[in-house]
């Protein structure tokens, strides 16, 4: 009986550990890549979202080369958008959707390509993102 005893603990142990790491495991992040291929320097972007305590500044970003950043939503963070925001020449604020939607246990790629920016300073982009819930976090 002490044996069957064992076996029955060691199955509900790893049952227990199975289900701790299935929800606690997954960890949300979001890589997101700004390529920008215009002949200018492209400053003051920012991406905001209530998934992150403070609005994230993104540093300068040379003409033809890109900047990359993996971003980790807070704890408290459940669901909400992405954007990220610029002035133009004139003062005026502009916003470009990242991901119109996305939840605590989402992780994948952002890819902004910056194509040109006018003589006002506003950015012509292409954003594709492949970012989707964790296969884990279904569970």
């Amino acid at each position: 009986m002490t044996k069957n005893k064992f076996i029955y603990i060691i199955i509900i142990t790893v049952f227990l550990i199975s289900v701790y790491l299935i929800h606690n495991f997954p960890q949300s992040d979001i890589k997101i890549t700004i390529n920008n291929i215009t002949s200018k320097q492209i400053n003051g972007l920012k991406i905001k979202s209530n998934a992150f305590n403070n609005d994230i500044k993104i540093k300068n970003i040379a003409e033809r080369s890109k900047h990359t950043m993996n971003l980790i939503p807070s704890k408290k963070f459940d669901e909400g958008n992405m954007t990220m925001h610029y002035f133009d020449k004139n003062g005026n604020k502009h916003k470009i959707y990242l991901l119109g939607y996305f939840e605590k246990s989402y992780s994948g790629n952002i890819d902004v390509t910056v194509n040109s920016i006018d003589t006002n300073g506003i950015l012509s982009v292409n954003v594709e993102n492949n970012v989707s819930m964790s296969p884990l976090s279904r569970f």
